[in-house]
């Protein structure tokens, strides 16, 4: 009898260890709790207490030196574990993710928890067809990089709009379109292989394909327009990736303000803080090689760049006689715009329409400024009575469903699908409503923004917005 009880108790002691200690490791987890690593510290905690919850690895390692969990991979980084799980990833996912779903917007588009950067997503309007409102194409708010739509579609030049559209793809073909890749901003590989040299730039899968490298990815469009279709941001630097041709002109442009050393890019021989380095990644990213058929080598030539010192300047593309999407030279302005009477893009900034073997078009560029960008802060005497941060100091449409740093909708979708910052023209709501350039208007610092529409891009509450204080000082009242 002595024995047979402590054969019993002795098991349920082995029991009762087993099971504490399977609770006290939660699977393993990094000091428990949660089923994916995160960057940050959650916020509240399960029992037993907050101490006991600590699965943020952003101080873990070299990740205080190596930015973004998509490159930048050393020995003695902890990154994998925030977006791959060995044991507690999804059932029916794939590659050891929470989710079944392995694309961008598997992640970014609010399906899964395993990232707070969440950006602005919304669907499309499959029935729209030319001849239907602008406006109506973004009804449901549209989708992919800059809330891409039909009409978008047709306006490149991509789409006859009036044929069966094609569906939405997150192909990274050169004429499909709504996805992430395929304004060829962010590189394919989700590591960040072949990735800028540049850090910050890597840490974002910026797009980094030379014009050979192009070349080589789509020789069916060698075949049919010749080497370089899709161009590369300048002649000088075909050898370089798009990104890195950025930086280095850049660099090359402002040589007294920026120096590149090694993976790192400096202002003033010190490295950017975290408004600088968006200026930086947001600034030098516009120029990317465009139009296929008439092979445009950058999105937005004539968009300032990173302008991060007062002392900063760029060489910009101005207006030249550049044939429409469909290859005609149509009367400006043109008030039909159709694929038949040709486009307006009589007057874009982008090349001379020249082309030459090697690169998308010959140069056009003279040396400008742009808007200071940075840390600068506000000076009423001057007139400004709002602080500078980067390209969000201008382009400041927010959204809640948004939850990049400041929730601004910036540079990705300009139809915000959560409660944003800026009202409809008619006083309403600006949720699902389209704001171009990702901007509000107002008359003075604080005031209600308003959504920018075409032709409001012109109004000068964007400028207003920050050179009125709202309490009768500033541009035309005392200044």
């Amino acid at each position: 009898m002595k024995k047979t009880t402590l054969v019993v108790v002795l098991a349920l002691v082995l029991t009762f260890a087993f099971v504490a200690s399977a609770h006290a490791t939660t699977g393993k987890f990094y000091k428990g709790g949660v089923d994916y690593y995160t960057w940050l510290n959650p916020t509240g905690s399960p029992t037993p207490g907050s101490a006991w919850v600590a699965s943020g690895l952003s101080t873990v390692g070299s990740n205080t030196v190596s930015p973004g969990v998509h490159s930048n991979y050393l020995a003695t980084t902890a990154k994998c574990g925030i977006c791959h799980s060995v044991h507690r990833a999804a059932g029916d996912g794939v590659k050891l993710l929470p989710t079944a779903d392995a694309t961008c917007a598997g992640c970014h588009t609010g399906s899964t928890a395993v990232t707070a950067k969440v950006i602005t997503w919304g669907t499309l309007n499959m029935g729209w067809r030319l001849g239907d409102s602008e406006a109506s194409a973004f009804a449901e708010g549209g989708a992919g990089p800059h809330n891409d739509t039909l009409y978008t579609l047709w306006d490149d030049g991509e789409w006859d709009g009036i044929s069966v559209p094609p569906a939405p793809s997150y192909s990274v073909d050169p004429f499909a379109r709504y996805g992430c890749a395929t304004r060829r901003c962010h590189a394919t590989n989700p590591h960040g292989a072949n990735s800028s040299q540049y850090s910050i730039f890597a840490a974002k899968l910026l797009f980094n394909n030379s014009p050979a490298d192009d070349d080589a990815e789509y020789p069916d469009l060698v075949v049919a327009n010749g080497n370089g279709t899709y161009g590369g941001d300048d002649a000088v630097y075909d050898a370089l990736g798009a990104t890195d041709a950025s930086v280095q002109r850049f660099a090359d442009n402002n040589a007294g303000v920026i120096t590149l050393s090694g993976s790192d890019i400096l202002i003033n021989g010190a490295l950017p803080d975290a408004n600088e380095t968006h200026a930086l990644v947001s600034g030098l990213t516009c120029g990317r090689p465009s139009n296929p058929a008439t092979g445009e080598d950058e999105c937005h030539a004539e968009a300032s760049y990173a302008i991060v010192d007062k002392a900063i300047k760029e060489n910009r593309n101005h207006a030249t006689l550049i044939t429409g999407n469909d290859g005609s030279l149509p009367a400006y302005p043109n008030t039909t715009q159709d694929p038949i009477n040709g486009s307006n893009n009589f007057f874009r900034t982008d090349n001379t329409g020249i082309e030459a073997p090697g690169f998308g078009g010959n140069d056009n560029r003279d040396s400008k400024t742009g808007h200071v960008a940075g840390t600068f802060a506000a000076v009423p005497a001057d007139g400004s009575y709002a602080p500078i941060a980067g390209c969000t100091s201008c382009h400041d449409q927010t959204d809640s469903a948004n939850t990049v740093a400041g929730g601004f909708t910036f540079p990705h979708g300009q139809t915000p699908t959560g409660v944003t910052n800026a009202t409809a023209a008619d006083g309403s709501t600006g949720t699902m409503v389209r704001s171009r350039i990702w901007s509000g208007w107002s008359g003075a610092v604080g005031a209600q923004r308003t959504v920018t529409t075409s032709t409001s891009k012109a109004y000068d509450g964007q400028c207003l917005k920050c050179h009125r204080d709202g309490a009768g000082e500033g541009i035309g009242l005392t200044k």
